[in-house]
């Protein structure tokens, strides 16, 4: 069943069905799929069984959104098992809904307190993340051979993203991200000079490509006082773009969401948004006349 999923993620283009594999990029969660149904025949799966998985995994400290995430590729498997006639019928699967969504982003002096704290060399893919709306790991795995400095874009390309489409953000339109990546191009000059090696990532330390910071992150945190996760970035671009009257089709190609649904769902508002709004509705309304109600005549 897993095999049919994988194939289908495949076709689809779809980075997810690497996780799929027997090797070690399987995700935890796919193994917990094994170690539970692999030995069962998917027929004899009951409603009761699936409820039961959920629960303990849940009592074992999963969060809900991965035990759904779990139970969507079982669904699917068994979805696909049934088109090609190979299963009779899919049993009704529980209905989870995540508690505790975070809507976190980050306001300009939120952003400019994290970086004060931050090593010199992850401040510019702090900056990169939080001018694009990308991941973490969509940043940090660019290489020189994605820049284009003559377009004066960045880019990921096709099977590279969570959707498997490329994506393309003309950084030259944004001085500060232009700052950055110019920046880290004399850096890597000067490294490549130094030691007598090319250096191929665009954000690395001293030629070795940046893989993680949570640790630094973590402490930059905690001197900051900012509870912030580096994901929220995608929140914050999302909000800045709405902000600015970006149109939501041209908004969800910078970031790379391919449903609307996904792309509200990173859209967040708070009071001040919608007293802007308010704000600008009265302006507006100033600006034309308004004509008083006539009183309708009484009838005699």
């Amino acid at each position: 069943m897993l095999a049919l999923v994988k194939s289908d993620w495949r076709n689809q283009g779809r980075k997810s069905a690497l996780t799929l594999s027997d090797g070690k990029t399987e995700q935890s969660g796919i193994r917990r799929l094994r170690e539970q149904f692999g030995a069962v025949e998917i027929a004899t799966i009951t409603a009761l069984q699936l409820e039961r998985y959920s629960n303990e995994r849940q009592d074992k400290g999963a969060a809900v959104s991965t035990v759904r995430n779990e139970l969507n590729v079982l669904k699917h498997g068994m979805n696909l098992a049934c088109e090609k006639d190979l299963l009779a019928k899919v049993p009704p699967f529980p209905t989870l809904t995540p508690k505790n969504i975070r809507t976190g982003y980050f306001e300009r002096h939120e952003l400019n307190a994290i970086l004060a704290e931050l090593p010199e060399r992850v401040r510019p893919v702090v900056l990169a993340m939080y001018w694009t709306g990308w991941r973490k790991n969509e940043v940090l795995s660019r290489r020189w051979e994605n820049i284009d400095l003559q377009a004066g874009t960045i880019r990921l390309e096709p099977g590279e993203t969570k959707n498997g489409e490329g994506r393309t953000y003309p950084f030259s339109a944004a001085p500060e991200l232009q700052a950055v990546i110019e920046a880290q191009l004399a850096y890597t000059k000067a490294v490549e000079r130094r030691t007598g090696q090319i250096v191929p990532f665009v954000f690395h330390r001293e030629g070795r490509p940046i893989k993680s910071f949570r640790t630094a992150w973590r402490a930059a945190s905690r001197r900051s006082g900012i509870a912030r996760i580096p994901h929220d970035f995608r929140r914050t671009a999302v909000r800045n773009l709405e902000t600015s009257g970006i149109s939501r089709t041209i908004a969800m190609k910078i970031v790379g969401h391919k449903t609307e649904s996904i792309y509200r769902r990173y859209h967040i508002v708070n009071d001040q948004d919608m007293r802007d709004a308010v704000a600008k509705l009265a302006a507006a309304a100033q600006d034309k006349q308004v004509l008083p109600l006539k009183r309708k005549a009484a009838q005699v």
